[in-house]
């Protein structure tokens, strides 16, 4: 199995509550970590479009005995933006949910095996004409 998918066409026809909360739980954390990453995208998109926009700006100051313009820029507001959205994107990118679905897959097997496989079977008798019970477990 290597996507959620298959584990959920697995696990959901069991009817196993605990193993279906695993599963929600790992479908949760999937979605807060694109969340993440894309709020962390978001900021980064923002911080390097304040970045651009500073720098089309024309000349603020004038230095009148070198004549060079040197332009005055704000980059604490671009610095937090670009910093947070590379930390937001890291931090995204560490919220995993592989040990719930590992959880919900050992519950299943659990569940599955704990089960006692007993059944009655009707098999030919090869000393006489007939047939015989006989108890498969």
């Amino acid at each position: 199995m290597t996507s959620a998918k298959d584990f959920e066409q697995v696990i959901y026809p069991l009817n196993d509550s605990q193993a279906n909360q695993l599963l929600h739980s790992a479908a949760a954390k999937d979605r807060l970590k694109i969340a993440t990453i894309c709020a962390g995208a978001l900021l980064e998109v923002a911080g390097w479009t304040d970045f651009a926009i500073q720098m089309m700006q024309p000349a603020s100051a004038s230095n009148s005995q070198s004549g060079k313009v040197s332009q005055a820029l704000n980059m604490v507001g671009v610095t937090g933006l670009v910093l947070g959205g590379v930390a937001t994107i890291i931090g995204g990118a560490l919220i995993d949910s592989p040990m719930e679905r590992i959880k919900a897959a050992e519950r299943y097997n659990s569940v599955v095996q704990s089960k006692v496989n007993l059944s009655i079977l009707y098999v030919p008798n090869k000393n006489a004409m007939g047939l015989n019970f006989a108890i498969r477990i």
